[in-house]
């Protein structure tokens, strides 16, 4: 992907909120959704093309979260918050942690079909993960395709 294409991409307009329900996620909102510290994958609502292959805003409040993206082709793993992993091993119950509060920049591949996660700690009434589109690039990303 050219670095012009993946600007393209990521180029998003400024949060509006609307009156009525936005499925085309034009407002910035992927999704909202409650914590789970159940053991198996907690997965949000399945992601729409249009939030595909773009960057991400990603954000825990209430507890950390390990998640990930579930691939085209893949089946939903079994999570297990701090599951260990020797190095090089691999570990398909072991995930990449979000600690609380610390807002991440991530891109969405386009193939992912939905958000695999699960949380560190049962959350209060007010704990949630989200995601919203963003304009913004990962360090992993910088120098993409030049």
């Amino acid at each position: 992907m050219t670095s012009a294409r993946v600007d393209a991409a990521c180029t998003v307009q400024l949060p509006t909120l609307r009156s009525t329900a936005d499925a085309t996620h034009e407002n910035g909102l992927i999704f909202r959704v409650a914590h789970s510290t159940s053991s198996g994958p907690a997965t949000a609502a399945d992601l729409p093309k249009n939030v595909r292959g773009r960057y991400w805003d990603v954000l825990s409040f209430g507890a950390n979260v390990q998640w990930g993206f579930l691939l085209k082709g893949d089946t939903a793993p079994t999570l297990v918050y701090g599951q260990l992993s020797a190095t090089g091993t691999g570990h398909l119950a072991a995930a990449p942690t979000l600690l609380d509060s610390q807002p991440k920049s991530v891109y969405c591949p386009q193939n992912a079909l939905r958000v695999v996660f699960i949380s560190s700690a049962a959350p209060g009434a007010t704990a949630w993960f989200e995601a919203c589109v963003s304009g913004g690039k990962t360090t992993a990303q910088m120098g993409m395709g030049q």
